[in-house]
This record gives C-alpha cells, structure tokens and sequence, in this order.
C-alpha cells in the first residue's frame, strides 16, 4: 500500500524535531507526534490569523471568516473521506502507521479548533 499523504515530508519534519529532542520525547514517538502535529498547526494557523487581522483588517472582518468556515467544512469532509477511501477505517490506518496516525489526528483537531475560536471570537 502507499503511504499516506504527505508522508514523506511529515516524517521528514517529525525526524529533524525528535532527533533534537530530550530522551522522553524520542522514547514515546506517538505523543511526541501528537505534540508537535498541534503545536505547530496552532504556531502556523494562529500567526496566520493574527497577521491578517492585523495587516488585511478590513479583509479579516469580511472575508477571511468566509474562508475559515470553508476550510473548517473542507477539513472534515476531507480528512473523514480520506480516511475511509485510503483505509477504511480509522483502527486500519492506526493499526499500519502507528506514529503518523496521532500526529496527523493532532493536526487535524487543531486545525479545527484554532479556526473555530477565530470566527466565534
């Protein structure tokens, strides 16, 4: 089977992190994953949000909300339907890619989360 999207350069980026990283990290790869999968959605989506607002208001105020709720719709469309067209299942992908699956799941419910709190702020 493939890999899964973007998975060359996921696991590229998780190896020049947690080759750095303390011992705890290295040792416990799907929470590393998981933490730096959110950490950096959140740095990459809240800066972008916050240069925008700050840069482009008038085009913040109107829309980029528009666009955020797309992305939103888009995410869990397209992250379920992947999902299920690559796998099948969620436990199949888990089960195959054991380190990838959580740090792609933090991605994706950040992802989520930081474009919601921006339009319900």
């Amino acid at each position: 089977m493939k890999n899964p999207l973007l998975y060359k350069i996921v696991d590229k980026l998780f190896h020049a992190v947690n080759d750095k990283a303390p011992e705890f990290m290295q040792s416990h790869p799907k929470i590393s994953a998981g933490i730096y999968g959110a950490g950096g959605t959140f740095t990459v989506l809240r800066g972008t949000q916050l240069l925008t607002e700050r840069l482009l208001p008038d085009f913040y105020n109107s829309g980029f909300k528009t666009i955020e709720e797309v992305c939103i719709a888009a995410t869990i469309i397209g992250g379920v339907a992947y999902v299920k067209n690559k796998f099948g299942t969620f436990k199949e992908m888990k089960e195959q890619y054991p380190v990838y699956t959580p740090g792609m799941t933090a991605t994706w419910i950040t992802s989520l989360g930081t474009a919601m709190y921006d339009i319900m702020k």
